[in-house]
């Protein structure tokens, strides 16, 4: 999970291809947050928690405490996201 999240927050110094990151609304203010990277997917809400799926694990739904750090992250993807539709 560590590490899933680190590649997620590198995507905010070093932009990935276009479409790894998208994001749309979800009512109440909220965005749906959706990042990809190799061997994994990143699903949130930008007001709740996050969803990892795993390739090497299909069955498998990890999910991610709000912390202290995703809100910000998701608040990051979610930026670049839009600047780039």
């Amino acid at each position: 999970m560590a590490r899933i999240l680190a590649e997620a927050r590198e995507y905010t110094r070093t932009p990935p291809p276009a479409g790894r990151i998208r994001s749309s609304p979800a009512g109440e203010g909220a965005r749906l947050v959706r990042a990809d990277g190799p061997g994994w997917s990143l699903a949130a809400r930008t007001d709740d928690i996050a969803l990892l799926l795993l390739d090497d694990k299909p069955h498998e739904v990890v999910p991610v405490g709000r912390g202290q750090e995703l809100p910000a992250l998701l608040e990051d993807l979610d930026r670049m996201a839009r600047a780039s539709s």
